[in-house]
């Protein structure tokens, strides 16, 4: 066994040990206004490229993470309601309300978006990063709303989070959530950044098939979902060198994790939207050299070449 199975191995094992196993709690530093902005505009700008006339009232985030703050960047440049969806609480309001008052500055200063010079690894990368006035013209769907009023009122929203989001309340924050966490065809956008790959997709039990049931019933008809996914797993000289493991290894790796990867490739996520009733508009694929068909395990070997050449992927589509 080489030195990165072993680790995998131990990790895993080390998972069904509550004790040793810190979970969450390992990650270090939070993401910063700037980064917030960033991962926005950039879901913002394909979305209204793919469908020019979207503008998203309800926004729904799925993984947040460390921060609400994308979905006050969202609150800021028009929407009126998000609710950030997590399997445990992580988000820090003491650090939001520092995020929301960067992003504040940011949108008053009309600033760019922060690109590969800032945020080298960051995706799905533009064709361009100035400030995106087309979406903010004065006789267009959407405004900036920076105003006192409703920079106190997402202030105080973070600062007294609710698992329920009510009418007149612009934020909640929900973990761990389910279907019927959100109502029926309430939500205009959902988006996630490098979320989707850490739910499980087994063959007895999809979290993962689970989340796209779950988008269908939120979103109103004409609806988009807006997600970044990584296809890759850290460790290896290949990007998809995890899909070397037969399922048996694998699950002796995975352990009793909450959140890990999944192994799940493009063609799946692309299967899944039109299993449940979306119409996929945009694909801004990753290409990438990986581990070849040949020494994939048998569950990969049948993939077809694209699934072969995609690190990572963003895909926009719409309820039908």
């Amino acid at each position: 066994m080489d030195s990165r199975t072993l680790r995998l191995v131990l990790g895993g094992l080390k998972s069904y040990f509550p004790t040793l196993h810190t979970g969450d709690k390992g990650v270090s530093g939070r993401p910063t206004g700037a980064y917030c902005y960033s991962v926005w505009m950039r879901h913002l700008s394909i979305v209204t490229k793919a469908v020019p006339s979207f503008r998203p009232r309800a926004v729904v985030e799925i993984g947040p993470g460390e921060t609400l703050g994308v979905g006050c960047a969202a609150l800021l440049s028009g929407a009126e309601q998000y609710v950030g969806l997590d399997h445990v609480t992580r988000a820090d309001a003491r650090h939001d309300v520092q995020v929301l008052d960067e992003l504040v500055a940011m949108y008053a200063h009309h600033a760019p978006i922060p690109d590969e010079r800032v945020f080298p690894h960051l995706l799905p990368k533009l064709s361009a990063y100035n400030f995106p006035n087309r979406l903010f013209a004065d006789d267009g769907p959407r405004h900036i709303r920076i105003d006192e009023e409703r920079v106190q009122s997402i202030r105080a929203a973070l600062l007294d989070r609710q698992d329920v989001l009510y009418d007149n309340v612009p934020v909640g924050y929900v973990a761990p959530w389910g279907m019927r966490t959100l109502d029926r065809q309430s939500v205009d956008l959902v988006y996630s950044q490098a979320s989707l790959q850490e739910l499980a997709h087994d063959a007895d039990a999809s979290e993962l098939a689970g989340a796209f049931a779950a988008m269908s019933r939120w979103l109103r008809k004409g609806g988009i979902m807006s997600h970044q996914i990584d296809f890759s797993f850290p460790l290896g000289a290949e990007w998809n060198h995890h899909w070397h493991y037969p399922e048996t290894a694998w699950r002796v790796l995975r352990g009793n994790r909450q959140a890990f990867v999944n192994r799940v490739p493009l063609s799946v996520y692309l299967q899944l939207c039109d299993e449940y009733d979306f119409q996929v508009v945009s694909v801004k694929r990753v290409e990438q050299p990986g581990l070849t068909r040949e020494k994939a395990a048998p569950r990969f070997r049948d993939l077809p070449e694209e699934d072969f050449a995609t690190s990572s992927a963003h895909i926009v589509a719409v309820r039908r």
